[in-house]
């Protein structure tokens, strides 16, 4: 794990926070392959993989995350861009949505709202 990876799940973390919205990380003590984040908002409930714009996503946590999406749970992968802006994809890696460069955490939780 990346201090730059690290800066993103923080960032994500406090953006939604700041807005309202539970965002809980188990940690160390989850299966591998987990998804970093589970979000609980007025509007939205799911898991999220927080990755950089450059990072992987496992074979283990795409398996996850296809599984959890198979049973019915709301889950996404959401990349830090670098300018700002999130992306949002599928468990199987294709783009759903590009937030704009200036994304608040009420913004974020709108967009997975709407798209996820």
């Amino acid at each position: 794990m990346t201090m730059e990876c690290n800066t993103a799940r923080t960032m994500f973390a406090q953006r939604i926070r700041k807005d309202g919205a539970l965002c809980i990380s188990f940690g160390m003590g989850a299966p591998i392959g987990w998804p970093d984040r589970y979000v609980c908002a007025k509007n939205w409930h799911g898991w999220v993989e927080v990755k950089r714009e450059d990072g992987t996503v496992s074979k283990n946590q795409r398996d996850c995350m296809e599984s959890l999406e198979w049973h019915g749970v709301k889950v996404c992968v959401m990349r830090y861009m670098g300018n700002g802006a999130w992306r949002i994809e599928s468990p199987r890696g294709d783009s759903i949505i590009t937030t704009h460069s200036r994304c608040k955490g009420k913004d974020i939780l709108e967009y997975l709202e709407k798209f996820v």
